[in-house]
């Protein structure tokens, strides 16, 4: 049996923002993380980011798997470390 699937590569940046959307990452970044405001600027804006380095591993670990899924941890956490170097440099 065939099954027709389709392959979506959308950027980490959009994966993140449609992951925003949801009740769930809503509640959880609410809960866990006091965020409530649930945007793409917003969390990587320079404060929340400046929050999110003095959290301990296990916190940024289920920080970056809210906003990106398990599948996407590698380029979430890229991405904020990316983010992370452009603060460092304006500083």
């Amino acid at each position: 049996m065939k099954f027709n699937r389709r392959l979506y590569n959308l950027n980490i940046e959009e994966t993140i923002k449609m992951n925003l959307s949801t009740q769930t990452a809503q509640a959880i970044l609410k809960n866990k993380f006091g965020l409530f405001n649930y945007n793409f600027e917003t969390i990587f804006n320079s404060n929340y980011i400046s929050n999110y380095l003095k959290w301990n591993e296990d916190k940024k670990k289920e920080f970056i798997i809210t906003i990106g899924g398990k599948v996407n941890f590698k380029k979430t956490k890229s991405l904020i470390e990316n983010k992370l170097g452009v603060l460092n440099e304006n500083r």
